[in-house]
Order: structure tokens, then sequence, then C-alpha cells
């Protein structure tokens, strides 16, 4: 069985995205039926890319 992972930016209110790396997917908490399938590796990618310091600088 795979795992979701809630972001740490995450509330207490279920106002979040999780995230599946084996299934490569993502969801809203919200509504956790309904998920977004990446290409293999997408989520991975992802999530280096918003850890690391470029993501704090883009915006």
């Amino acid at each position: 069985m795979s795992t979701w992972r809630k972001s740490t930016f995450s509330n207490d209110q279920s106002m979040c995205v999780e995230i599946n790396g084996a299934r490569d997917a993502i969801r809203d908490s919200k509504n956790p039926a309904a998920e977004l399938r990446l290409p293999g590796g997408a989520v991975a990618e992802l999530v280096g890319y918003a850890s690391s310091s470029a993501a704090d600088s883009s915006g």
C-alpha cells in the first residue's frame, strides 16, 4: 500500500496538498477520491524543486 503525505505548510483545516511518490500522484485533501497522476518521477522532481532555494527565489 502506498502512503499519502501532506505538505509541511498545510494547516489543520484540511486545506492542503498531498503527494504519493509511489503512485506519482498529487491530490487535494478535501477531495481525496480525485488524484492527478503525473509521469514517472515527476513527484520526486516536484518535491526536489519545491524544497530547493530556487523555489524560494522564483516568486
